[in-house]
């Protein structure tokens, strides 16, 4: 049997083991500590950077939603305007808009084109925050978009008859006139004469032409339903009543002096079923809309909001007394027939369309009726359209 010897330290009886097994054990140990470590404090190292960039990540994104909520709610006001704007105007942004219940928000400015009414630039900055209120996230969009023409007729005739039409020798016409039947046309005008049957022109102008054959041009419905209670861009207005079968000067002024704004925009006057009599120096801000005749007397004048009719008329408009004179700022609709009923020297002016559904009825030559066309006067509301399918198209989007 072998003899242990000082070779093998380990071997039983041994008098050089230095610490034994345990020290070995122990340097093994303290350098995998060593080990360790150095892959903790590298790892560490690596990812120290990880939290900062998923706030700041998490910041941004956030701003970008921000930004693009803000584009939407101004693309959803140009359609539909808060109560705030006046009708016909839009919605030009605003400022810290909250989109739910944190502290971020969006700032949205909108700007019409100089030239072209329907196009818009939006621009809108998302902004996210920290719980402390600092700035964690920035986001900007800025967008141009075309918004749909509104649902509004546009009578491109300062004289448009539903049918046939015969222009007396009293009316001047300063723009075109259209008949969806025949015409025949007395009276004086430089413009373009079209019918959709058959159209003469024996009068004085002369006219730039005279058209046969013309296509028809679709005239709005005379329904003073239509107008009782009216929508515009998604709001619901309710006509103001007024239940007299007279109205004097003095009743004008009154309801000139009601502030509709809010409720009634277009200023809408309506009458109970039956005919209405206008007394002397009848002055009336609005739309004027009579299910029956109107006799109109001197003095009178009715001057329309913009993007509404002045006078709706289901039956005939008379004048009843010499000398008559007034005038009428917007266009008129007119489902019965104009008569003079045989008075000297009557006066009236018309700026807009008037768009009747019969002839005129004029018994004396020495009155002088104008009808003068005018773009903006000519443009109102189409209470009979559908909504619109697509509301906006997106010409152009950056991001930055």
């Amino acid at each position: 049997m072998r003899k242990p010897t000082d070779r093998n330290p380990w071997a039983c009886g041994s008098s050089r083991r230095p610490g034994g097994r345990r020290a070995y054990i122990l340097i093994a140990v303290l350098g995998l500590t060593a080990v360790v470590a150095t892959l903790g404090w590298a790892f560490l190292d690596a990812h120290s950077t990880i939290m900062p960039e998923a706030v700041n990540r998490s910041g941004s994104v956030r701003a970008q939603y921000l930004a693009e909520s803000g584009v939407n709610l101004a693309m959803h006001y140009l359609m539909y305007p808060p109560t705030t704007v006046p009708v016909g105007d839009y919605w030009p942004g605003a400022s810290g808009i909250a989109i739910d219940a944190t502290s971020d928000y969006t700032d949205i400015s909108i700007s019409q084109d100089g030239s072209d009414p329907h196009l818009f630039a939006i621009k809108a900055i998302g902004v996210a925050l920290d719980p402390d209120g600092a700035v964690r996230g920035k986001h900007s969009i800025q967008a141009k978009v075309i918004r749909p023409p509104p649902n509004k007729w546009f009578i491109p005739y300062a004289c448009l008859g539903f049918s046939s039409l015969a222009v007396p020798p009293t009316i001047t016409v300063d723009g075109d006139i259209h008949a969806n039947g025949d015409l025949v046309g007395s009276g004086w005008c430089q413009g373009d004469v079209s019918a959709a049957g058959t159209a003469t022109w024996p009068g004085t102008g002369p006219p730039a032409s005279v058209i046969s054959g013309a296509a028809s041009f679709p005239a709005p419905t005379i329904n003073p339903a239509l107008y009782s209670t009216y929508n515009i861009n998604g709001t619901t207005y309710d006509a103001y009543i007024f239940n007299k079968t007279t109205m004097s000067g003095p009743d004008a002024t009154s309801l000139n002096a009601i502030d509709m704004s809010a409720t009634n925009p277009g200023r809408i006057i309506m009458t109970p079923s039956g005919d209405l009599a206008f007394k002397k120096n009848v002055q009336l801000n609005g739309t004027l809309v009579v299910t029956g005749n109107l006799t109109l007397e001197d003095g009178y004048s009715l001057i329309a909001v913009a993007n509404f009719p002045a006078l709706v008329v289901t039956g005939d408009i008379h004048v009843n007394k010499n000398g008559t004179v007034g005038t009428i700022v917007g266009s008129v609709l007119c489902g019965g027939t104009m008569y003079d009923d045989g008075m000297d020297n009557v006066r009236m002016d018309v700026t807009g369309a008037w768009i009747t559904s019969n002839d005129f009825s004029f018994q004396k030559a020495d009155g002088s009726y104008r009808f003068t066309w005018d773009p903006m006067r000519s443009v109102f509301w189409n209470f009979e359209a559908t909504a619109q399918v697509m509301p906006i198209t997106v010409l152009s989007w950056k991001e930055n």
